[in-house]
Formats: C-alpha cells, structure tokens, sequence
C-alpha cells in the first residue's frame, strides 16, 4: 500500500471509528443504528411491528397471506421501547 493510501485510510478510519468504539460500548443504544460519513454523525431509530408467529409452518406463501398484519405500522413501537416492555412484562 503507497504511503498516500495509508494516510487517506488513516484519516477516513478515524471520520468513523468514533461510531464503531461506540456501538462496541456497554452503553450502547439497542434498536438504533449509528451513521457516520466524513466526520459527521447521526443516529436512526428502528421501529418493530407487532409482527405475526407463522411457527414452524412458516413458508413463503403464509408470509405473503400475513404481509399486510406483518408490515402494519399503525402499532410499530421504537425497537428501544419495545425491548424496555418486554423486559419489564409489560
């Protein structure tokens, strides 16, 4: 690797590495992903619908009859809250 590409690659690393030592952290968000470009860093939320148990007779075509209850997001929490219900019983 020329001594260039290695100073580029350095300082691209170091526009994300804050991110990555971030994820890594025991504080870390659950169910938010970070996004990091050129030293500028924000977060996303992901959302989680109540979902459908198609059990072990989970085939492509019982996915397609279910698609519509699978996607409804009119109940979707924040994937950090619903994890929150769940361990609180809620």
């Amino acid at each position: 690797m020329s001594s260039l590409l290695k100073v580029v690659a350095t300082i691209f690393t170091s526009f994300v590495t804050p991110a990555v030592v971030g994820m890594a952290s025991e504080g870390a968000p659950i169910g938010e992903m970070p996004h990091a470009s050129g030293g500028r860093f924000s977060s996303a939320s992901m959302y989680n619908t109540t979902g459908v148990n198609l059990t072990t007779e989970a085939s492509f075509e019982r996915f397609l009859e279910n698609e519509t209850a699978i996607q409804d997001m009119s109940v979707a929490v924040e994937g950090q809250a619903r994890r929150r219900l769940n361990k609180d019983g809620i």
